[in-house]
């Protein structure tokens, strides 16, 4: 059946694909609806009802929206305790050769 939308089932489609405010082209998806995703029998039903004159076509109730679904609470961090300073520990200058170390010990030591 190569006929095309009725004009007022086509600006009724195009209308209430608008009115979801999610697309960029309402016709587009009104034309694919029409030529691809309907049936033979679902056509001839709409083209009888325009030909009748009754223009509301019998359509499937919209499904019920749902209230979106909350995410779960995330749980809370234990409190942690932050780690202690570090305490300085003594080191000996690195620019000395081993050979002033043993020097410096030997004068502490009274040997020098």
């Amino acid at each position: 059946m190569p006929r095309r939308p009725p004009k007022s089932w086509w600006d009724r489609c195009v209308a209430a694909v608008a009115r979801g405010g999610k697309v960029i082209d309402p016709a587009k998806i009104c034309g694919a609806t029409w030529y691809k995703r309907m049936s033979e029998e679902a056509r001839a039903a709409v083209l009888a009802a325009v030909e009748k004159g009754n223009e509301q076509v019998r359509r499937a109730a919209p499904k019920p929206k749902r209230a979106p679904k909350r995410a779960a609470p995330k749980p809370k961090r234990a409190a942690t305790k932050r780690p202690a300073a570090r305490k300085p520990v003594a080191r000996k200058p690195a620019h000395q050769s081993r050979l002033q170390q043993l020097e410096a010990e030997l004068r502490a030591l009274g040997l020098l």
